[in-house]
């Protein structure tokens, strides 16, 4: 199926009668393509996406950077615990008040008694009158029955290995983000440039038609003058009746066709169909070694970001061998004081961590990533090859387009020689109604195959553009 009719498939169904066009806005190629950067849903998906990947990074910074965080509370308890600790003592010698004699301390106490392991029950050394007082308290506040307080709380990764690599990681997820919509850029711009040239194509399909439609009613009006004369047989005029009720047909199915190709663009716009295209320019020419250019199409440079994630991954499961190194500070305030007696204190702690078996858990993660790298790399490979042959293939089909090209314009020609000679033979009664039909149907159907192969000369060239990856530069 050629180009034109892949275009028109929408308009499989035919109204009765297509109501004149209105004066619509042109809208140009370059237009055409700066709309679709701008508006394209696919590609506004394509960059939130992105977006998306970007703040990866981000997350992956937050756990090397400091965590601050900050806790208060009030609570209600059953009882007071307040605990007295003495702070000074005096020793003083216990006397017996019946004879004034100092007495052993305490009373009834007995010397250590050495076959017995010492306890509190046989105490080391001998019995002594003397007795260790409290002369001064101090209260320890331990609970109070309403108590408050707030605590801060700081930490800082010092050695962190597997975080590092998890940025280096998220900054690779970004170039492969980034490749994917420039992929899917250079997807919709060829999209939207192939409907552009088809419906610039079957709008000259709609002028050839109107045209040879206005050539078909010429001579169903000279028909109907030669049979009134009697010089030409009624089935002239039947047969000339039934060219322009066939031109009239074809016209109406050009005309859905190319509003449903202005739909189709305009849908991939994300705007209204009010307008019309213009006659677009050839598609530019391949600069350069195409083979080389292709090497860095954006699919290409996305495989190559997709290797270098891969292999990031690889390395950051690697990092979970080696330990990490953390600073933690902690300072708190609260309405009891404790045993240090104050409202407020702090802490400062270097921790470390070191997973020496974790049950072969990173041996089996490590040997999956090195699979996916494994993976990436014939991804690449494939990916290089792909275009290196997409970019011969298309040079072949412009080359052989192009020349089908030239033979239409030739036959073009020949065919509208061929008419004139006809009509001018039919004029001076050396030719039949018969004869210029078929040279009138001939005209018609190389005038549609020269527009034909001029699409696909252009869809050639567009092809080639993108396969060098050189579309929309």
């Amino acid at each position: 199926m050629n180009p034109l009719a892949l275009l028109a498939s929408a308009a499989l169904s035919v109204a009765p009668e297509v109501p004149a066009a209105t004066a619509r806005p042109v809208l140009t190629l370059e237009a055409a393509m700066a709309e679709a950067r701008a508006h394209n849903l696919d590609l506004r998906i394509a960059g939130e996406r992105l977006a998306q990947a970007e703040t990866l990074r981000s997350k992956a910074w937050s756990y090397y950077l400091p965590q601050v965080s900050v806790s208060g509370g009030y609570s209600w308890n059953s009882d007071d615990v307040v605990l007295d600790l003495p702070t000074s003592f005096a020793i003083r010698e216990v006397v017996d008040p019946s004879t004034g004699q100092p007495v052993n301390w305490p009373i009834g106490s007995k010397p250590q008694d050495p076959t017995k392991p010492i306890s509190p029950a046989n105490p080391p050394g001998l019995p002594t009158p003397y007795l260790l007082y409290p002369l001064s308290t101090e209260e320890l506040e331990l609970q109070r029955r309403k108590q408050h307080g707030v605590q801060a709380e700081v930490q800082q990764a010092l050695f962190a290995p597997q975080v590092l690599e998890a940025v280096r990681t998220a900054g690779r997820a970004r170039e492969l983000g980034g490749a994917r919509v420039e992929a899917a850029t250079q997807d919709v711009l060829f999209g939207v440039a192939q409907l552009y040239y088809g419906a610039a194509s079957l709008q000259q399909v709609v002028a050839v038609q109107e045209r040879t439609l206005e050539t078909w009613r010429r001579h169903e009006a000279d028909a109907e003058q030669l049979v009134a004369q009697g010089a030409a047989p009624k089935l002239a005029l039947l047969k000339a009746r039934t060219d322009r009720a066939r031109a009239e047909e074809d016209l109406i199915r050009s005309r859905n066709s190319y509003d449903a190709t202005r739909q189709a663009l305009a849908t991939l716009l994300d705007r209204d169909a009010d307008f019309e295209v213009a006659r677009p320019p050839a598609p530019a020419a391949v600069l350069g070694d195409p083979e080389e250019d292709a090497a860095a199409r954006p699919d290409v440079r996305a495989a190559l970001a997709g290797e270098s994630l891969a292999q990031s991954e690889e390395n950051e499961i690697t990092a979970r061998y080696l330990p990490t190194i953390g600073l933690t500070g902690d300072w708190q305030w609260a309405s009891i004081t404790g045993f240090t007696g104050k409202h407020q204190g702090w802490e400062v702690t270097l921790g470390a961590r070191w997973t020496l078996f974790d049950g072969g858990r990173r041996e089996a993660d490590r040997a999956e990533a090195e699979h996916r790298v494994a993976e990436a790399e014939a991804f690449t490979a494939q990916a290089r090859t792909k275009a290196r042959d997409e970019v011969r293939r298309a040079q072949l089909d412009r080359d052989s387009a192009y020349a089908a090209q030239r033979k239409a314009e030739e036959q073009a020609r020949l065919a509208a020689e061929a008419l004139q000679h006809a009509q001018a033979a039919y004029a001076q009664g050396a030719a039949t109604y018969l004869e210029v039909s078929d040279a009138t149907t001939a005209q018609e159907n190389a005038d549609l195959a020269l527009v034909t192969e001029e699409l696909n000369a252009q869809l050639a060239g567009l092809r080639l553009a993108r396969a060098a990856g050189q579309l929309g530069r």
